[in-house]
């Protein structure tokens, strides 16, 4: 998956998932980003590997947003499920 900011850093975060980093603005990813994470701070783009830890059907999505507010009420954020 690819995850994009524009304008400004964002601190993009996901739920029911935790992911690898495996690059960063185009970047290989720095030695401190190894391992499982669920929060990414994104200053371009990244590139990150999701696994899922359970399920999330469409009656009960998981959901995956910036950790900025005014960026919540700009639509940066959203749902998904797993099946």
């Amino acid at each position: 998956m690819e995850v994009w900011a524009t304008e400004m850093a964002h601190p993009f975060h996901v739920h029911g998932a935790s992911f690898r980093i495996l690059s960063l603005d185009g970047d290989p990813r720095q030695p401190h980003l190894a391992g499982q994470k669920d929060t990414v701070l994104i200053n371009k783009w990244a590139e990150v590997l999701v696994s899922f830890e359970q399920m999330a059907d469409p009656a009960k999505p998981f959901s995956f947003h910036c950790h900025i507010l005014e960026h919540e009420e700009r639509r940066n954020d959203g749902q998904y499920v797993t099946t």
